[in-house]
C-alpha cells in the first residue's frame, strides 16, 4: 500500500509540474498577444523571472483596454490577458487538492507525520470556513470546497462586472469582479452608495490577487454552496464541469439573481468562452 501510494504522488507531481510548464508557455504567447492588440508602452506587463517552482510570481498590470476601439478586438485581448492568470490559480486549486489528499494519507496513519497534518488541515479548514471539528467531516467539506473553476465562468464574470476591464474599479483598484470589503480604508468608496452603507470596493495589489480573491470567495462563501454542490454532482456523474452549469449557483452573487445567471451564461455563449 505505501509503495502505491508514493506511487500516485510521484505520478501527481509529474503531472503538476507538466501542466506548470503548459502554464508558463500560455502566460508568455498571452503577453505577446496583449501586446500587439493593445501596442503602447501602458501596456507593458511587468513580471519577475519566471521559473518552473514558481509561477505565482507573475504579476499582471492592467493594460489600458479602453483604448482599443474594436470591439471584438477588446474582447479577445482583455480574454487573453485573463486566461493564463485563471490557470495559474486553478493550477493552485489543483497543488491544494494534492495536499488534501497527502493529509488524509498522512493522518490515517498513527505516525509522526500525523499531529503535523492535522495542524495544517486545521488551518485549511478555517481558510475555508469549515465550522466542522470531526476529522472526517472536514476532509469531507473540504473535498467540496477545494476546486478548480471553469475558465469561462470566471473570465464572463470578470468581464461582466469591470466592463471587459475598463471600469473605474478595474483600473483604480484591480478589481474584476466588484467584490466589497468593509473595514476601514480598505477601498474605495462607490458614488452612489446609500446613507448609511458601509461597503467599499476592495483595492487589489494586483489583477492576480483580484482573480484569487474571487476563486476562494466561490469556494468558500455560503452565498454559493449551491455552486458547489452543482460542480461535486456533475464530476460524481462524469460529466462535464462547465461554465454554463455552475453559473445556475450564482443567484445570491447579484441582487438580480436570476436575471444576472442568465445574463452570465448569455455572455459565455455569445462570447464563445467553453
Amino acid at each position: 500500500m505505501y509503495r502505491k501510494d508514493k506511487l500516485a504522488n510521484e505520478l501527481s507531481k509529474q503531472l503538476i509540474k507538466q501542466e506548470k510548464v503548459e502554464l508558463i508557455i500560455a502566460l508568455f504567447l498571452a503577453i505577446i498577444f496583449t501586446g500587439i492588440l493593445l501596442g503602447s508602452k501602458q501596456t507593458t506587463i511587468s513580471r519577475t523571472p519566471i521559473n518552473l517552482a514558481k509561477t505565482t510570481e507573475v504579476v499582471f498590470h492592467l493594460p489600458d483596454f479602453a483604448q482599443i476601439q474594436n470591439t471584438k478586438q477588446k474582447k479577445q485581448a482583455f480574454i487573453e490577458y485573463l486566461r493564463p492568470i485563471v490557470r495559474m490559480e486553478n493550477l493552485k486549486n489543483k497543488e491544494k487538492k494534492a495536499l488534501l489528499e497527502k493529509l488524509r494519507n498522512d493522518l490515517s496513519n498513527s505516525g509522526s507525520h500525523r499531529q503535523s497534518a492535522l495542524e495544517k488541515l486545521k488551518r485549511l479548514a478555517k481558510s475555508y470556513r469549515v465550522n466542522a471539528t470531526d476529522i472526517s467531516r472536514i476532509l469531507q467539506e473540504l473535498e467540496t470546497k477545494i476546486d478548480e473553476i471553469p475558465e469561462s465562468l470566471v473570465i464572463a464574470q470578470a468581464a461582466n462586472e469591470s466592463g471587459w476591464g475598463t471600469s473605474r474599479f478595474a483600473k483604480e483598484a484591480n478589481n474584476l469582479f466588484g467584490q466589497w470589503c468593509y473595514s476601514k480604508n480598505c477601498g474605495i468608496i462607490p458614488s452612489g452608495r446609500s446613507q448609511g452603507a458601509k461597503h467599499q470596493v476592495r483595492v487589489f495589489k494586483d489583477p492576480v490577487e483580484s482573480v484569487a480573491s474571487y476563486m476562494k470567495n466561490i469556494n468558500s462563501h455560503p452565498a454559493y454552496e449551491e455552486l458547489r454542490s452543482l460542480r461535486k454532482a456533475l464530476k460524481q456523474k462524469g460529466s462535464v464541469v462547465s461554465g454554463i452549469a455552475l453559473a445556475q449557483g450564482l443567484t445570491n452573487y447579484s441582487e438580480r439573481r436570476q436575471e444576472y445567471v442568465d445574463e452570465i451564461t448569455t455572455l459565455i455563449r455569445q462570447n464563445s468562452l467553453e
